[in-house]
């Protein structure tokens, strides 16, 4: 991630709680999955990608999440700014962001793609390293015998919604989230 260039910060209501985005003039550079709270959307933003220089409402941010939580399987395209930590890394990232909307594939899958077969903890690794969630859609890289693991996320079943969310059945699972969240 440049840090040289100035980063800005949104805070974005979605029907899940409070996504965050750090961003440069260039494009998002990290992203924050919905919490219920967003003073800890806030506070991770900063654990994880720094002080910004100042918030500022991203039109483009705001719209295409607004779209993709009501259901449009296709809104997220903003302009990335961020640089892989690896070659490696970079190649399951892109792998990843090849795989459409509704559909998943196995790290196995990824890591053959990659150039790595057989790698498949090796993806699961630059998955956790993946900086903007849903941008790079780590979500539909699942394990072998099921969905697996999803770094970042404050919920267990989120890759499970984010899925559904895709294949279509976004507001059954809406409301499932809600009804979790009050019990925490």
């Amino acid at each position: 991630m440049g840090r040289t260039r100035p980063r800005f910060r949104d805070l974005v209501r979605t029907p899940w709680g409070w996504a965050g985005a750090v961003y440069s003039e260039r494009g998002l550079q990290g992203f924050v999955l919905p919490r219920e709270e967003r003073e800890e959307t806030e506070a991770l933003l900063e654990e994880l990608f720094g002080p910004v220089e100042e918030s500022r409402p991203w039109a483009a941010l705001r719209e295409q999440l607004r779209d993709y939580f009501g259901g449009n399987r296709g809104a997220l395209s903003l302009p990335l700014d961020v640089t892989a930590p690896g070659e490696f890394t970079g190649r399951v990232w892109r792998e990843a962001g090849r795989i459409p909307p509704g559909r998943t594939e196995t790290y196995g899958e990824i890591a053959r793609r990659a150039g790595r077969r057989g790698a498949a903890r090796a993806v699961g690794q630059a998955m956790r390293r993946n900086p903007v969630p849903l941008f790079i859609p780590c979500h539909r890289v699942v394990g072998a015998g099921g969905p697996g693991g999803f770094a970042g996320s404050p919920s267990p079943g989120m890759k499970i919604w984010l899925l559904a969310l895709e294949a279509g059945a976004g507001e059954e699972k809406k409301a499932g989230r809600k009804k979790e969240g009050r019990r925490r």
